[in-house]
């Protein structure tokens, strides 16, 4: 009994997915609760399942073919099975037999580690910058054979750093200018398709990071940007190639225009 004279009378237990309740009722009268009283009715949540695998069931995957997964719930016993993916192969000191290009896949072989088995892996169309560390991935078909990509980091001494300066002066008073291109038999080009580009954060820039595209005509775009997991490099997927630059957020020159960013 509480101290307005409400009095259990019982409850319904909660189970995996449906909610439970307790009915109180008046000591004085009698009355059971009804629906909206403040202290006549208690709600309980429901408990959610618990699964667990079942290990005399489930198949578990290997480096060519997915499992399949079973769990079942130790409070209410359901049941849930799902497919999980093929492993792939971990190849143990693997040889580049072909190296791929930005229009080609390569080949590496190799002895996997898990199965034991001497096999190739097919590399995605790749190409790497050595003097920025810049990576581009591409599918096959977004650039013709022969195709070859350039990235040129553009100063600050530069016209051009300081035309983009102006523009990204109410987004990021921190940033790297780099310009991206791609050539085919001494003429320009553009992919036919994404390109996803990985860039290296610069030291000090810390995570808050995103890469900005930025237009010939002066338009700017924040890219979807994606940091990896030890905060090293940011990626994004572009569809144009032109001047990027990789912005150190959370600061801004709006308040002094006439401050440089170290180099």
């Amino acid at each position: 009994i509480n101290g307005n004279g409400i009095h259990y009378v019982y409850k319904v237990e909660p189970t995996c997915t449906t909610y439970g309740y307790e009915v109180y009722c008046c000591t004085k009268c009698g009355k059971l609760a009804e629906i909206g009283d403040d202290e006549g009715i208690v709600v309980l949540d429901p408990l959610g399942h618990n699964f667990v695998k079942d290990a005399a069931t489930s198949v578990d995957p290997t480096c060519t073919e997915g499992g399949t997964q079973k769990r079942i719930c130790s409070k209410c016993g359901a049941e849930e099975t799902r497919n999980t993916d093929a492993l792939g192969h971990d190849f143990e000191n693997p040889t580049i037999v072909k190296e791929a290009t930005i229009s080609t896949t390569g080949l590496k072989e190799g002895k996997c580690k898990r199965c034991g088995e001497t096999t190739s892996e097919v590399i995605p169309c790749s190409a790497k910058d050595e003097n920025t560390g810049i990576v581009f991935e591409a599918n096959e078909g977004v650039f013709a054979e022969g195709t070859q990509v350039t990235v040129e980091e553009i100063k600050q001494d530069s016209s051009v750093y300081e035309s983009v300066k102006n523009i990204l002066v109410e987004t990021s008073d921190t940033f790297t200018l780099y310009n991206i291109s791609a050539v085919l038999n001494g003429t320009e080009v553009q992919p036919n398709g994404e390109v996803t580009v990985t860039f290296n954060i610069p030291e000090g820039y810390g995570t808050d990071v995103a890469v900005y595209y930025i237009a010939d005509d002066g338009n700017f775009e924040k890219l979807e940007s994606t940091i990896s997991e030890d905060g090293k490099t940011v990626s994004a997927k572009l569809t144009r190639f032109s001047n990027y630059a990789v912005c150190k957020l959370g600061t801004s020159n709006s308040a002094n225009t006439d401050v440089s960013p170290e180099p």
